[in-house]
C-alpha cells in the first residue's frame, strides 16, 4: 500500500481488492518497472524512482515473507498500471 501511494501520480487511482484467496493492490503509473526484477533487493523500478527516499527492499521482503507463510507474490506492470498479487 505504501508503494501504491508513493508512486501513484497526482491525479491517478489505486485500487485494493481482497478475496478468500487474493489481496491485490492495483496502481496508475507513469513509468512501467522491469517486474523480472522489481521484487530483488535493491532494485527500483525504473530510474524516476531512485530520487525518491527507499531502500528498494520492501517488495523483496513482502516477497520472503509471503513464501514464509505459503502464500504467492506475483507483480505485473501493463497499460499504466501496476498490480501486486498476493495468493494462497
Amino acid at each position: 500500500v505504501d508503494n501504491a501511494m508513493r508512486y501513484t501520480p497526482e491525479g491517478g487511482s489505486i485500487e485494493i481488492r481482497a478475496t478468500e484467496k487474493e489481496f491485490a493492490i492495483r496502481n496508475d503509473t507513469d513509468d512501467l518497472p522491469d517486474t523480472t526484477t522489481i521484487c530483488d533487493p535493491l532494485i527500483k523500478g525504473e530510474s524516476a524512482r531512485t530520487s525518491r527516499s527507499g531502500s528498494g527492499m520492501g517488495l523483496a521482503i513482502v516477497r520472503q515473507i509471503m513464501r514464509l507463510h505459503g502464500f504467492r507474490l506475483t507483480v505485473k506492470a501493463a497499460n499504466g498500471k501496476f498490480t501486486a498479487k498476493i495468493k494462497i
